[in-house]
């Protein structure tokens, strides 16, 4: 066997290595995760002692080194220009490197001072088509086991730089995707806005819609037959609907916050005039069950006092006629319990982790009779939530629900005066 086919057959030898190695590379799209994978297998692969990850930097166009083993921190803080030094020249010429001994034993690099501890390195260009990325630097040590590198080690790196410069170009793709995706969520504020702006204008049109069609069935323009009677009560619910709709969507898009000290007596008796609509329709009786002394909380009266609408709202939604509930507010050692209690027909075990989530709604008959989209319930955890509170539900069907809410006090032994 020549020397050239032992080469080829050692380079043979590494490829089932390689193939793992490379599978590895794409089990994370986390730029440091692939860099450090890229650094750990590459050495493993050539049996090296150290070396480094250099990554052309998208913005300064200059090589910077982003994973280092065994390289003196004066090094490893170092970023060179295309061109410059070892990696620079590999980087701009795209081809890689072998080098023994110190650098002026090579003539292209003989006025560059080199480690005089490293026995061999490698220098290999990261490429994705002719586009180089970044550098392998790879180094077998003098106090180390392992001769100086050969034309088959460059091979294996060379093949195996393929699918490191694949691997960091899709993790460097997803990072971009990643904040080209927050810089949407900023532009998304801006839809917020237009989208509030856009549910205030509606909401005019459709209420008075539906106060229309209220006189009319109550018969302010005159008698109105059976037949056209159904329809119009049919027409009656797909626009309170939308009004269920609109409220909800627009406290959804409104998301700034504007604390204030608030008296929670007030804001209750403040919601549930909200609903008496509601409550005189089905002759619901609340109760209020309010601890006297209250401490004072810092939070968004609008939003806190929607929180309360939307529980309400349910409740009294998915009570029978005639039936009764409770809202309460109580103290504890460091936050505010407000608890909406009602008779109502319950909720499924299955369905009450379920409910806060977007467009759910409980799948049982009373839900297909109720206006609504599944906001309210979602739209309350996010309020609760950017206050620094907790929601959660307990229910039993046909027994009744029990939906809670806390706010943080403003501090702790202060009292409302």
């Amino acid at each position: 066997m020549t020397e050239d086919n032992k080469k080829h057959f050692v380079e043979a030898q590494k490829m089932p290595l390689l193939l793992e190695m490379t599978r590895k590379l794409y089990l994370s799209l986390n730029i440091e995760d692939v860099v450090k994978q890229v650094m750990n297998l590459a050495m493993q692969l050539v049996d090296a002692d150290g070396g480094s990850i250099m990554l052309v930097d998208r913005k300064s166009k200059k090589l910077t080194i982003n994973r280092a083993v065994r390289l003196d921190d004066q090094f490893a803080a170092q970023a060179m220009k295309i061109g410059e030094r070892v990696s620079g020249w590999v980087a701009d010429q795209k081809i890689p490197v072998i080098l023994h001994g110190k650098l002026e034993d090579n003539p292209q690099f003989s006025a560059l001072e080199g480690r005089s501890d490293v026995r061999s390195s490698m220098c290999v260009p990261l490429k994705i088509n002719d586009t180089v990325v970044g550098v392998v630097n790879l180094n077998r040590m003098m106090d180390g086991e392992m001769p100086e590198f050969n034309q088959a080690d460059l091979r294996v790196a060379v093949t195996f730089a393929r699918y490191c410069a694949a691997a960091l170009q899709n993790a460097r793709l997803c990072e971009t995707l990643m904040s080209r995706n927050k810089s949407l969520t900023e532009q998304a504020r801006g839809q917020s806005i237009w989208l509030a702006e856009l549910c205030h204008e509606l909401n005019t049109p459709v209420t008075a819609i539906k106060n229309y069609l209220a006189n009319i069935l109550d018969g302010d323009l005159g008698e109105v037959p059976e037949e056209i009677k159904e329809r119009l009560v049919r027409m009656g619910e797909q626009v309170n609907r939308a009004v269920v709709f609109i409220d909800e969507l627009r406290t959804e898009t409104d998301r700034e916050l504007n604390y204030e000290e608030i008296n929670l007596q007030l804001l209750i008796e403040g919601a549930l005039r909200s609903i008496e609509i509601w409550t005189e329709e089905k002759e619901v009786k609340v109760a209020i069950d309010i601890e006297k002394n209250l401490p004072k909380v810092r939070a968004d009266r609008a939003k806190i006092e929607q929180v309360l609408v939307n529980l309400l709202r349910n409740a009294v939604r998915f009570s029978e006629k005639g039936s009764g509930l409770t809202v309460s507010a109580s103290a504890g050692d460091e936050e505010i319990q407000f608890s909406v209690m009602d008779d109502g027909s319950g909720i499924p075990p299955e369905a009450v982790e379920m409910i806060f989530e977007q467009f759910y709604r409980a799948d049982d008959d009373a839900a297909d009779d109720v206006p609504g989209r599944g906001l309210g319930l979602a739209i309350s955890k996010k309020i609760v939530e950017q206050h620094g509170g907790r929601i959660w539900a307990e229910s039993e069907v046909g027994k009744g629900s029990r939906f809670h809410f806390t706010l943080p006090v403003r501090s702790r032994g202060s009292k409302e005066q």
